[in-house]
């Protein structure tokens, strides 16, 4: 099966049908949003939905690869996914968005974000 580019809302449907293969609700309602999030990034992004991923990506060098697993799934980040986030909680949904959120902005060339933490 070829991966589907993305070009119209089916396109997300299909990916966000993925989260079924999830077993704990909570993980799947957050593989839902994680990837909503990610499809309103600026910037033209391309959407696979291949037989064990969904990937998004651009032309320029961003990428972005969910895998559903049984209870949680796994967000891999940038070219060499060598950076990966197991999903299964708010905070790390958070951790792996605010990862996607950097490497799309340092990909595009923009300064990145600076956390601040409180005094």
């Amino acid at each position: 099966m070829m991966p589907q580019a993305h070009d119209a809302p089916h396109d997300l449907r299909r990916a966000l049908g993925f989260g079924r293969r999830i077993g704990s609700h909570g993980a799947r309602w957050l593989f839902v949003s994680f990837c909503r999030e990610v499809s309103r990034f600026p910037g033209p992004l391309r959407l696979e939905v291949t037989p064990f991923e969904v990937r998004f990506s651009d032309s320029q060098g961003f990428l972005v690869v969910l895998s559903p697993l049984c209870e949680l799934f796994l967000v891999s980040i940038g070219p060499t996914r060598s950076f990966d986030v197991r999903v299964s909680s708010l905070e790390s949904f958070c951790t792996a968005l605010d990862a996607a959120l950097r490497h799309f902005l340092e990909v595009q060339g923009r300064p990145p974000i600076v956390s601040r933490q409180p005094d």
